[in-house]
């Protein structure tokens, strides 16, 4: 069982993370992910629809994403609690991230990659915690 997951950011059609899905047939999940208003994800659930019946496309999810959210944590918390933003990627954990033709302010940049150095930061603890516990196990089973 693969536990590859790959979350793509403003997937707009959707053709980079469907080919991934087909050209990756153990992937646990592709999470497509673009803005809710606009028209934007309705198109995109349109063409994964179209396409579900191809091979490799049970792993192909879909997630409302605007990227200004992550620059306000107080909007995004309002916008959760108010029913108006849809969808989690946070809950895509470890997820390798891809996006391609996007155009962004410096400061929505930033943030992502704080967030991501934060989580590679988290899992480095994580790996650490759990070597320091497998040693601590063994000195145990050789006494």
């Amino acid at each position: 069982m693969s536990y590859l997951q790959i979350l793509e950011l403003g997937a707009g059609c959707g053709l980079l993370g469907m080919l991934l899905a087909r050209n990756l047939p153990d992937a646990a999940e592709i999470c497509l992910t673009e803005q809710a208003y606009g028209g934007a994800l309705d198109h995109l659930r349109s063409n994964v629809k179209a396409n579900r019946h191809l091979p490799n496309m049970k792993s192909v999810t879909l997630c409302a994403c605007d990227w200004a959210h992550f620059l306000d944590p107080k909007l995004l918390k309002a916008l959760r609690q108010s029913g108006q933003a849809h969808g989690d990627i946070s809950d895509v954990q470890g997820a390798a991230s891809i996006t391609t033709d996007q155009v962004q302010p410096p400061e929505q940049l930033q943030r992502l990659q704080v967030q991501h150095q934060e989580q590679q930061q988290q899992q480095q603890q994580q790996q650490l915690l759990q070597h320091e516990q497998q040693k601590g196990q063994q000195r145990q089973q050789q006494r």
